[in-house]
């Protein structure tokens, strides 16, 4: 879905929208000639999937302020992060894997690592573990998580940062046909989205989720995510990141998509009606 003018202004009368509020609420807007308190013109665009933990070819951040290493410690490795400017040791992780994912936020803000332990036993004694750091709080070092999570078993997961640091996005399998989404508030921990996902399949991929991302805004106010939950049946969510509240919770029966306006006010969705054709509206 595109524009080429200001938002919410020359929408045609059959187009139903409501703006996404910044209170969590969902506000109904005139069909036409409304403005959204947006300046931006331009296309709408797709959710920002959660940014990859990002570390450089010598461990650095982004920004280069810190560096981070799993350091030998038979028989397992020691993850430890260093402030470049005073080598100061601001993290350090105790019998983690090789394997350990571990990385910065995009502009230096926050830490996480996601690593499983007991590798080499057998899976169901495996146990997953996973933190989040707030490198705000580096002059307090060594640095505590904001957030952690453990679970028994070894299961795919998939994780990231939102486009500004604000938050960390993380689901895991959590059974046959289920898997746990969470949304962390970087600074402090909070679940602003804590949800279980029970799928009518086995989830297959390491997203666990039809689909998922942020809403453009340099507040990263919004979040989206999608999953089957029937044979011909999907659920689209979004959820406002602020008030952790739900502005959309929607059942897909056919093909859809979706994408934010520019300053993420607006929530456009083009689904197939499998009795009228294609349903298009500005959520």
């Amino acid at each position: 879905m595109t524009s080429s003018h200001k938002l919410c202004v020359n929408v045609p009368l059959w187009v139903q929208f409501i703006a996404l509020a910044l209170n969590g609420s969902a506000a109904v807007l005139p069909p036409q000639g409304g403005e959204c308190d947006c300046g931006l013109i331009g296309d709408y665009v797709n959710p920002a999937s959660p940014a990859e933990l990002y570390r450089g070819p010598k461990g650095e951040s982004l920004l280069g302020e810190y560096i981070a290493k799993l350091a030998p410690s038979f028989p397992n490795f020691d993850l430890e992060v260093k402030r470049v400017a005073d080598g100061r040791i601001v993290i350090i992780v105790p019998n983690l894997a090789q394997n350990t994912a571990y990385g910065f936020s995009p502009n230096d803000h926050a830490f996480a690592y996601f690593s499983i332990r007991n590798q080499g036993g057998a899976p169901d004694a495996a146990i997953e573990v996973a933190a989040v750091y707030n490198l705000a709080d580096a002059n307090a070092a060594p640095v505590q998580p904001v957030w952690s999570f453990e679970k028994q078993g070894a299961a795919s997961a998939g994780f990231g940062f939102s486009p500004h640091d604000r938050y960390f996005a993380f689901t895991v399998v959590s059974g046959p046909n289920s898997s746990v989404l969470k949304v962390i508030d970087t600074s402090d921990g909070r679940a602003q989205v804590d949800t279980d996902l029970h799928f009518f399949t086995v989830p297959i991929d390491n997203v666990q989720v039809g689909g998922w991302g942020f809403s453009p805004d340099p507040e990263d106010r919004s979040f989206v995510y999608a999953y089957t939950f029937g044979q011909l049946s999907a659920s689209l969510n979004v959820i406002n990141l602020e008030s952790k509240q739900g502005v959309v919770s929607r059942t897909l029966h056919g093909e859809a998509s979706w994408q934010f306006s520019p300053c993420g006010d607006v929530f456009g969705v083009v689904a197939t009606n499998n009795f009228s054709g294609n349903d298009v509206g500005l959520i």
